[in-house]
């Protein structure tokens, strides 16, 4: 399985160096994605899934700065690359889809130039062979009209067709690895299962690994192979989606997976967890989810957990013990 790796990170460390101090918002991950699959992070608001992509794609705000670690794509390591190299690599072999498509597009051009763009770019196509792939793209997303979308602006699409537009747009070049970050929030429940599968229909055409993330377990069940769940800057397990749902080993996981709601079971109230995600720019001493879980013991808040590997998962829990 190592030849079909196409994204591998060792150890890696995002800072963010403010006047207020060292922001931890990376801290110290070790993530592997393979061809033709699905990779879900999830975690709440704030825990680092964001900054993850970001990070491979060496697109962080002024302040952030990857301190340690190697991000590898296909074999080749990304952080020795300069701006040049990593501007033909973005769009091209790793592409990205953001929540909000209306901060992405360019209001003011067609959408049909903006994927043309794209396409000019990174293949070298004329005006003429990049307008006909844009609209071919436009089709392959479900649009309808397509020659007629792409003379239209953002604005006058919906929601969902915005979606569309940045998928055709992400995938024009066929990366080899695709980041989606949320992007199915902004949507109601109808347009996010239509979008949820056009993008696992175009996986499966064209090979591509995906990195999905998430806050949404829901989507995550529906569309992930494999599941890292990230608090506070680590990854504090990881394994197959089928084991995540099936039996969570983290207190963390399992606090996620008790607030959402059973469509079987009698429920009164949801379960909320008590307390929030630590700021980056907290220190700590021992487990970073030590003050929020339930069954942390004094040894739990002296001493830093490692994230241990099992032979079908990974955990980050002293408390844990292998069934």
């Amino acid at each position: 399985m190592t030849a079909d790796k196409v994204l591998d990170i060792k150890g890696l460390k995002t800072h963010f160096i403010t006047k207020k101090g060292v922001g931890r918002v990376v801290d110290g991950i070790d993530l592997t994605v393979y061809k033709g699959e699905t990779l879900g992070i999830v975690g709440e608001s704030g825990c680092g899934k964001s900054m993850t992509s970001l990070s491979i794609l060496q697109l962080l705000p002024a302040a952030g700065k990857i301190v340690d670690g190697s991000i590898t794509l296909n074999g080749e390591e990304l952080l020795s690359k300069s701006e040049k190299q990593l501007r033909k690599i973005r769009g091209n072999q790793i592409s990205m889809i953001f929540q909000e498509p209306m901060t992405s597009l360019n209001p003011v051009i067609s959408i049909g130039e903006q994927i043309a763009e794209t396409i000019r770019e990174h293949q070298g196509l004329n005006k003429k062979e990049a307008k006909e792939k844009s609209i071919e793209m436009l089709r392959l997303v479900g649009i309808p009209s397509p020659e007629k979308r792409a003379q239209q602006e953002p604005f006058q699409l919906s929601g969902g067709m915005r979606q569309r537009v940045m998928i055709a747009m992400a995938l024009a070049c066929k990366p080899a690895l695709l980041i989606a970050d949320e992007p199915t929030t902004a949507l109601d429940v109808t347009i996010q299962s239509q979008i949820i599968e056009l993008m696992k229909k175009l996986q499966q055409d064209l090979n591509m690994a995906i990195i999905f993330i998430t806050h949404d377990l829901g989507v995550v069940a529906e569309t992930c192979d494999r599941v890292a769940v990230m608090y506070a800057g680590e990854i504090v397990e990881q394994s197959t989606t089928e084991e995540l749902f099936r039996r969570p080993k983290h207190p963390y996981t399992k606090g996620l997976l008790n607030s959402l709601p059973k469509i079987h079971e009698d429920q009164d109230e949801l379960i909320a967890m008590k307390g929030s995600i630590p700021s980056p720019f907290t220190s700590h001493t021992g487990c970073k989810f030590a003050a929020r879980c339930p069954i942390a013991t004094a040894a739990c808040s002296q001493e830093h957990p490692e994230l241990i590997e099992y032979d079908r998962y990974q955990v980050r829990c002293f408390e844990y013990q292998e069934e």
